[in-house]
């Protein structure tokens, strides 16, 4: 089993959402308190939980998916030039919602070819954000609320020390980065 104190393990979880022409510039393990992320889809229906398949039936609607976690758990969050990456640490459970979705209220992605719902929402543009929180905690740690345009939303904090020990290498200096870009997005 692979220790979620492990940087390559961050680095490979969180460059598997990197965007095209983005590169990852600093990570860092965290703590997530909740996780929602939306995603609207255009011509769109489940097969699984998981996954969406193309359906060009007119009884097929817009559809609105979350995928939603509201218990503590590990994750590592990165930086590009332009995006925040959130990742977990291991695979976890999530609960799922499949609803139709408000017309007008967020742009959809067109479903062209079957979709997995687990690689979506990892990235999201500081441009995109539309509420920002943060305040420091007990022990050094940093606590952030922040709201996407698309609905999505997540809570975390970022301890002072990663691990047991030595902890992580650079988690501090990693961390005053990653706080200092973040807290740019104060409006």
């Amino acid at each position: 089993m692979v220790s979620v104190f492990d940087v390559d393990n961050m680095n490979t979880r969180l460059n598997m959402y990197v965007p095209e022409g983005e590169k990852l510039l600093v990570a860092v393990k965290a703590v997530g308190t909740e996780m929602i992320v939306r995603q609207c889809f255009s011509h769109a229906k489940p097969q699984r939980q998981e996954v969406l398949v193309r359906c060009d039936d007119p009884q097929c609607f817009v559809l609105d998916v979350s995928r939603v976690k509201y218990a503590t758990h590990d994750i590592y969050i990165g930086i590009t030039e332009n995006y925040l990456l959130f990742s977990e640490c291991e695979d976890y459970k999530h609960f799922w919602d499949f609803k139709p979705a408000v017309q007008g209220q967020f742009e959809p992605l067109e479903v062209t070819e079957d979709v997995s719902l687990l690689g979506f929402g990892h990235a999201q543009a500081f441009t995109d954000v539309t509420k920002f929180e943060s305040k420091k905690g007990l022990l050094g740690m940093v606590k952030f609320k922040i709201q996407f345009k698309n609905g999505s939303s997540f809570s975390f904090f970022i301890p002072k020390k990663a691990g047991i020990g030595k902890g992580m290498p650079n988690h501090k200096e990693n961390m005053e980065k990653i706080v200092e870009r973040l807290n740019r997005l104060q409006k």
